[in-house]
């Protein structure tokens, strides 16, 4: 025995960043799926976890709260084979033109698409961990509850047997 009512919570810390997953179900008649604060370039990752829900769950409704907090979401990037175009065709200039001319570092990560700032290594298999566990603790609170429940219906028909 079941019950449909369930609360879970996991916290997953890696490095700089943080995955916080609030998760509760209710009793519904079907199966209703709510995701809440997924990232909009997670859209993917959505389909990948309702998914992951309609394996573990048949009916209810089911709602996920997923927070991801992270402190350095971008990381610099150095394009080096920019950087050595422009170095390569600054330098043959200087060379053409016979100047006295030294190219400072500094100059050349100034340059259009020398530097570029990209996404942390993606998170995905992290969340996915994460909701993993979510869906397990939900299991197991509706475990729990429905064996305190199916307890206290025991004892209450025990009682009504003396009384009858």
């Amino acid at each position: 025995m079941r019950t449909m009512t369930a609360y879970a919570y996991v916290r997953k810390v890696k490095k700089d960043s943080r995955l916080e997953i609030v998760a509760k179900s209710f009793n519904s008649k079907y199966l209703d799926i709510a995701i809440y604060h997924l990232p909009p370039e997670k859209v993917i990752l959505e389909r990948k976890i309702r998914e992951l829900i309609e394996r573990n769950f048949s009916r209810g409704r089911i709602e996920m709260y997923i927070f991801i907090k992270s402190e350095n979401t971008l990381q610099p990037a150095v394009n080096e084979k920019v950087l050595k175009s422009y170095y390569h065709q600054i330098n043959k200039v200087v060379n053409q033109l016979g100047l006295d001319y030294l190219i400072d570092i500094s100059e050349l990560l100034n340059l259009p698409g020398v530097i570029s700032f990209k996404k942390e290594v993606d998170k995905d298999e992290w969340i996915i961990a994460g909701v993993k566990e979510a869906i397990k603790k939900i299991k197991s609170f509706r475990q729990k509850q429905g064996r305190a429940v199916k307890k206290k219906i025991l004892k209450y028909l025990r009682k009504m047997e003396n009384i009858v």
